[in-house]
């Protein structure tokens, strides 16, 4: 990188002009440089990588050539005598202030970021640059408005000379160390999406959530006080995007997008609130088109990376760009346009960026139109690129780039695009509208809810896929522990699954057999739950997922024997258990105890009979025999809820004993 040099001196004119040029420069701006303010708390953890991507991005060095090409113009206006001062200076200056605004507003987007302590240098070297920029800047301001004075313009002139070798220190930085960015973002265990597929991953992030969830919203928080203003409850669908703008590979991209579309949508919502809110949903609704894009798009980026030859990766590039522009820039595009109330719908990439050009004063089309690139994309559909392997360059058509920088643009453009839609959630759930972006008619975001569900209730899936009627997901494995959870999980997510026939359990062991439940069994349990104040059902953890047991064993032909244990331990231990942690408030009648615990008879005895029925014939007399013990204790309990010591409680206990240890074939040992 480059920089104008200010000259040594500034005595190459006579006195009259400098005079002139001296009194039009504290017209316009006065004695003193009155700097835009934009100081910020540094408060994102970043990774050394994520770290060297801010730096990158926020190109201090770009910033600060084109303040000193400011400067130089401006003082090139001494040469042109008196006449042409006035006209011409008012106008450089305000680009001065332009270029000036720039540089602070980097460094201090830059300051949001806390690299890990190895980085301590290259923080000294930000820090240093803010502090020349404010002498340097405020020297020079002086120097040209006091007829040129020597002293002020060699501290502007040392202070500048001195920023540019900090640039260069910045950029001779060693390559970054690898680590996880999750455990440095959330304090999450580093491998802990590293088995996950698609949209498993949301599992396992809130299966965290189910156990941290204070900790981690304090982090998110505490990390993003420049996005997050309000102290409402955030939303699950919130805590995801928030957590893929914290570990965005670009985060200095993510986090000025972000800003940017809440803002947008703020305003927007000011304007017009129904079209602000019409534009938003249709983002919902083509989540199946951003899923498949985000397949494409990671097919493509590794297609680059693994590439045999460069040929190969030049090519992959390409169409890594053509994913980008059409999944993702076309689609955050269009919605933009209608948030700043133009018309888009149908836009493509050539338009969009004509309209984006012709906005760039929002900060929104500032930001994404440099990465829109309607040849780049045109070519690559039209099936115009090629390799040229002498100039080792890719061509679209007529232009010509460098595969590592067609590669660089799409990563950072598909970053903006999706920390957009973190801004217009964090609008969103600020406005009172959190679900506006949930459209759970389509199937990815039902997916995705289902994941959600299933981590919250503490399971892990690493893969997921759907066929048809058929719902298949895998977990790391099944334990006696997790059993319950699972199953209960299972009833909970079948909410957001419509249409589901036969639901598959498989564990990463494949010599473990599948866990197998009909959709009738997950019906016959909804069936049988009470619905709670706010409408929905209400799962017991400890005795709502017999009726899938049943019939889960059943497809693993298990002995009959096997079953009828299998039930009667798990339903006994469940009543024995909360009879025994209710005990010291049944004795005293208490009327809530004793309501839990009647509750919870009634519901087992709707279960059994709903478990009998789904069993295979030779089992259900043995179940049925089992029924009738369960509600000689619920009639026994309603007589006398005191009386916490019969004998029907002896022969509950028996039949536990009788039936444990219970097997299960999904479970090792």
């Amino acid at each position: 990188m480059t920089f104008t040099p200010l000259p040594l001196r500034l005595d190459d004119v006579c006195d009259d002009v400098c005079l002139a040029f001296s009194r039009a420069v504290r017209g316009i701006v006065g004695t003193e440089w009155r700097p835009r303010n934009v100081g910020t708390t540094a408060t994102i953890l970043v990774t050394s990588r994520q770290w060297d991507a801010v730096l990158e991005d926020a190109d201090l060095a770009g910033h600060i050539r084109q303040l000193t090409e400011a400067v130089a113009r401006v003082v090139d206006v001494r040469t042109c005598g008196k006449r042409a001062i006035g006209s011409r200076l008012k106008r450089l200056l305000a680009s001065l202030q332009a270029a000036d605004d720039a540089v602070r507003s980097a460094v201090a987007e830059v300051a949001w970021f806390v690299p890990p302590d190895s980085e301590a240098s290259a923080v000294r070297a930000v820090r240093t640059i803010a502090t020349l920029l404010d002498r340097g800047v405020a020297a020079l301001v002086r120097s040209l408005a006091n007829e040129i004075e020597p002293e002020s313009w060699s501290v502007a002139r040392d202070s500048f000379r001195r920023m540019e070798l900090w640039i260069w220190l910045l950029s001779e930085r060693p390559a970054p160390a690898a680590m996880s960015v999750f455990e440095r973002v959330l304090n999450l265990p580093a491998g802990l999406f590293d088995t996950s597929r698609g949209l498993s991953w949301t599992s396992a992030l809130f299966s965290e959530w189910a156990v941290r969830g204070d900790e981690l919203d304090s982090r998110l928080r505490a990390q993003l006080p420049h996005l997050l203003e309000s102290s409402g409850e955030l939303t699950d669908k919130l805590r995801m995007h928030l957590t893929q703008l914290l570990c965005s590979p670009r985060p200095f991209l993510a986090q000025r997008a972000a800003v940017a579309a809440r803002d947008l949508v703020r305003r927007a919502l000011n304007n017009d609130h129904d079209k602000c809110l019409d534009a938003i949903a249709s983002t919902a609704r083509r989540n199946p088109e951003l899923e498949s894009s985000h397949r494409r798009f990671l097919k493509a980026f590794n297609e680059f990376n693994g590439a045999a030859t460069a040929q190969d990766a030049a090519l992959a590039a390409g169409r890594l760009y053509h994913v980008v522009a059409e999944g993702y820039l076309c689609k955050v595009g269009r919605v933009a346009v209608r948030l700043l109330g133009k018309p888009a719908d149908g836009s493509m990439l050539t338009k969009l960026s004509q309209q984006f050009g012709s906005m760039s004063h929002e900060p929104v089309c500032a930001m994404l139109n440099p990465f829109m690139k309607p040849k780049w994309r045109n070519a690559v559909a039209h099936e115009h690129v090629w390799w040229d392997s002498v100039m080792e360059k890719v061509h679209f058509g007529a232009e010509v780039e460098d595969p590592e920088l067609v590669v660089d643009i799409a990563v950072g453009a598909r970053e903006i695009c999706q920390a957009f839609e973190t801004g217009v959630a964090v609008a969103m759930w600020e406005a009172g509208h959190p679900n506006q972006l949930i459209d759970t008619s389509n199937e990815v975001s039902s997916t995705q809810l289902a994941m959600q569900t299933l981590g919250r209730c503490g399971i892990m899936v690493t893969d997921y896929q759907r066929a048809g009627a058929v719902v298949m997901f895998r977990v790391p494995t099944i334990s006696i522990e997790t059993l319950g959870r699972l199953l209960s999980a299972l009833v909970a997510t079948s909410i957001h699954l419509d249409a589901v026939e036969r639901w598959i359990v498989r564990q990463d062991d494949v010599a473990m057999p599948d866990l197998v439940v009909p959709g009738e069994a997950v019906s016959a349990t909804l069936e049988c739950l009470e619905v709670g104040s706010d409408g929905g059902k209400v799962i017991d953890t400890g005795i709502s997922w017999l009726p899938l047991i049943v019939t889960a064993l059943r497809a693993c032909d298990t002995e009959s024997e096997v079953i009828v244990n299998a039930i009667v331990a798990l339903a006994s231990s469940q009543v024995l258990g909360e009879h025994q942690r209710l005990r010291s408030e049944l004795v005293v009648g208490d009327v809530g105890a004793t309501q839990e615990f009647a509750g919870m008879m009634l519901r087992l005895e709707r279960i059994m009979r709903a478990v009998i029925d789904l069993a295979q014939p030779e089992v259900q007399p043995m179940l049925r025999s089992y029924l009738q013990l369960v509600s000689r204790v619920r009639v026994t309990f309603v007589l006398n809820p005191k009386l916490v010591e019969h004998p029907v409680y002896r022969e509950l206990l028996i039949a536990l004993r009788s039936a444990t240890p219970a097997k299960f074939p999904w479970i090792r040992n």
